[in-house]
C-alpha cells in the first residue's frame, strides 16, 4: 500500500520518476496487490482490502489493483497521470 499527499508539489514532482519506477515495478509482477491512495481517501483502501479478503475466502485468484487520484490542481494531475 502506498498513501500520498497530492498538495506537497515541490517533493512530489522531485520525486515522480522514482515514484513511476517504483508503480510499475510492482504492477508488473504477477504476483502482488497494489493499492495506492492519496490524501488519506481511506474508503478507496478498505474498498480494496475488502476485495482482497473476498478473494481469499473464496480461493480466487486475481490481483486487486486500486489506484485512487482526486485532485482539483489540473497541472498535477496531468503530471502524476
Amino acid at each position: 500500500m502506498n498513501v500520498k499527499s497530492a498538495d506537497n508539489k515541490f517533493y512530489r514532482l522531485r520525486d515522480l520518476d522514482t515514484e513511476r519506477a517504483q508503480d510499475n515495478a510492482i504492477k508488473s509482477q504477477s504476483t502482488y496487490n497494489y493499492i495506492k491512495i492519496y490524501d488519506n481517501q481511506f474508503e478507496k483502501f478498505i474498498d480494496g482490502i475488502e476485495e482482497i479478503k473476498n478473494n481469499t475466502e473464496n480461493n480466487i485468484q486475481k490481483r486487486v489493483i486500486i489506484e485512487s487520484f482526486e485532485t482539483t490542481n489540473d497541472n498535477l494531475k496531468i503530471l502524476l497521470g
